[in-house]
């Protein structure tokens, strides 16, 4: 039996205690502009007990791809360091499926600003509006938190970058005076690895309060370098003496007079002390030859996977797939997952060893009419050596029926490859909109019709 229901259950259940335990939870649901470069942006605010009636700072989680971070809202290590930061914390749930929403410039900065305004009135805290923000992100939520220091670096008073993907802007010369971390894992795929190199050296010559983290022994999950950021954004709100450090050796440096370039900025000598732990020195320029490896895609078949999957409301439909190896490597699986509304993960094999049967299950409830996505994730190590992702892209379909004879109906003569878009009215709920003609026969005409702005064929 799946874990998923029991622990968002659990999770839900907890949440309706925020209130009795002292902090205050409140959400938020942006609304879309059109163009805007997400299809959903959805906020959780939390006001930590104990904290100061003026927050210092706005602590903002952004997670992975159409990752949703509401959840971690209630994690004990995120509450602490919004507590030591005198911060309100927000957990953000971006959509895109497929839409780059980690450039905030489109789209998606706006709805954090929407959310935080709306928060600030809800709990009378006008200075909100403006606080200085820490943006904790991972994989693109990595990517939206750096193109975040680039794209408004006044609005900011830390970053952290672990283990993005790529970046799309480039830092403006205030971009460097903002503490931030950029982190690889020295087992995520090599991209990334090159990527996140890439980016730090961009600090050179600028003196940049930026310290960068080679995660030795990980893969793409955040790992021990979330442990790193939530020290160096508790230091940078509460200033000691600041330290340095050589990236390519782990060696602490008395200053920053000396020829590194770049070096690793810290806001203490206990969080670089806490680096040294964690870092596995390489130089920078391996990092950014680092070789491509045989991807998981290449390594692993996926057999029994639709083009596409279609059920109506309130009907479920099962489709069992096998992950199979065509490798002479040893592939172990270390974590299966769904993300998309409607999509479930089911492991009908005993333990992740090859070949893995499981059931993939669209049901769609309380959803719109029309086509919605989600994303299959693999988690493996190749060799003994993790870090290897695999992510395939679900297609989904949500259909229905409407019966009912039409009050009004379109007369006049249709091409059979023309579009038309003629409103028409149904003894039932409408009016409804032909958006496009499918097909032509004797018994009539097959076409989408959009209603409510759902469709429905």
């Amino acid at each position: 039996m799946s874990l998923y229901l029991p622990v968002v259950g659990l999770l839900a259940f907890l949440f309706s205690l925020c209130r009795i335990f002292g902090f205050e939870a409140i959400d938020f649901d942006a609304p879309r502009i059109e163009h805007d470069n997400f299809l959903e942006a959805q906020f959780r605010f939390v006001m930590p007990d104990g904290l100061d009636h003026n927050p210092q700072c706005i602590l903002v989680i952004v997670p992975g791809t159409d990752g949703d971070a509401r959840e971690w809202s209630l994690r004990p290590e995120f509450l602490e360091t919004a507590r030591k930061c005198n911060a309100v914390l927000i957990a953000c749930y971006y959509r895109g499926e497929g839409l780059g929403y980690d450039l905030p410039s489109g789209g998606s900065g706006r709805a954090l600003d929407d959310a935080i305004a709306y928060f600030s009135e809800k709990i009378g805290q006008p200075g909100l509006i403006s606080a200085p923000l820490m943006i904790w992100g991972h994989s693109m939520g990595a990517q939206f938190a750096f193109n975040y220091a680039c794209w408004k670096p006044e609005r900011l008073a830390a970053f952290a970058s672990i283990k993005a993907g790529s970046f799309q802007l480039n830092p403006q010369d205030a971009s460097y005076s903002v503490p931030g971390v950029i982190a690889v894992g020295e087992w995520d795929d090599p991209g990334r690895i090159r990527n996140g190199s890439a980016g730090f050296l961009q600090a050179k010559g600028r003196h940049a309060k930026w310290a960068f983290l080679n995660e030795g022994g990980s893969g793409h999950e955040p790992g021990r370098s979330d442990l790193l950021v939530r020290a160096f954004f508790e230091a940078v709100c509460n200033p000691s003496s600041a330290a340095w450090a050589d990236l390519e050796n782990g060696s602490l440096l008395k200053d920053s007079s000396l020829e590194i370039d770049p070096g690793c900025w810290f806001p203490s000598e206990q969080v670089a002390e806490l680096w040294r732990s964690i870092h596995k020195p390489v130089p920078l320029h391996d990092l950014l030859l680092t070789p491509d490896r045989p991807s998981l895609s290449e390594l692993l078949e996926i057999e029994g996977l639709p083009d596409r999957f279609q059920a109506s409301k309130g009907v479920q439909q099962g489709i069992d797939v096998q992950l199979i190896p065509h490798t002479d490597k040893q592939i172990q699986i270390t974590r299966i997952g769904v993300v998309g509304q409607g999509f479930s993960w089911k492991n009908r094999s005993e333990e992740f060893s090859l070949p893995i049967a499981g059931t993939i299950t669209f049901q769609p409830e309380g959803m719109h009419w029309g086509p919605v996505h989600g994303v299959l994730s693999i988690d493996a190590r190749i060799d003994g050596q993790p870090g290897e992702s695999l992510q395939i892209d679900l297609h989904g379909l949500v259909v229905g029926a409407i019966n009912a004879a039409p009050s009004a109906v379109y007369m006049g003569i249709v091409d059979p490859n023309q579009e038309i878009e003629r409103v028409i009215s149904l003894n039932s709920n409408g009016p409804f909109t032909i958006k496009a003609v499918r097909s032509l026969s004797d018994s009539g005409i097959t076409c989408q019709v959009v209603a409510d702005e759902a469709g429905a064929t």
